[in-house]
């Protein structure tokens, strides 16, 4: 627990990606903290405050060209990959997360499979592929858990631009309610 609620504040975090996200979620999401500081720290803090970072597959890369319909069916079997998930689970039932962001379509049919509450819908308003997203909820216990799963940010097929990022926003905000 100690290490992911303090992985932001680390140096070994992946600046790079992240940084990214907390760009995207700071203003739109967290704008009080967001406000107190510039934009770099601004950055940081909304990461550290605000998200927990966990990996459903550690170490995972899209290059790594993984059968998803697979590993949905793994996760549930394989000892080390049952025993990372089982820790997930304890996070959230410990977090309470107001929502769960997927980043990366290679994780979206694991978490529907293992985790969905009826079918997930997929929105696109947009002309391209990459602002496709799929949103419903996830169920761990007794939490029912609204879900943001969008393709992997910074990817050639992804949510790049800030248009397709504000697109997303809007999709998400409008299917929240």
């Amino acid at each position: 627990m100690a290490f992911q609620m303090g992985y932001f504040l680390r140096e070994e975090r992946n600046k790079r990606h992240f940084n990214k996200i907390g760009k995207w979620l700071g203003p739109r999401w967290f704008p009080g903290t967001w406000a107190e500081f510039e934009e770099k720290e601004a950055i940081q803090m909304v990461l550290h405050r605000h998200l927990v970072e966990v990996d459903a597959v550690q170490y995972f890369s899209h290059k790594a060209a993984i059968d998803t319909n697979l590993l949905a069916r793994l996760i549930q079997t394989d000892p080390a990959l049952a025993a990372n998930m089982r820790m997930i689970e304890w996070l959230i039932a410990k977090i309470q997360p107001k929502w769960i962001q997927v980043n990366g379509k290679s994780n979206w049919e694991m978490m529907e499979c293992l985790y969905g509450e009826g079918k997930m819908k997929l929105l696109n308003s947009g002309e391209k592929p990459g602002t496709e997203i799929k949103v419903g909820y996830l169920r761990f216990g007794e939490m029912r858990i609204p879900v943001l799963m969008h393709k992997f940010l910074g990817s050639i097929s992804g949510v790049n631009s800030n248009a397709d990022k504000e697109l997303v926003w809007t999709m998400w905000s409008d299917w929240l309610g």
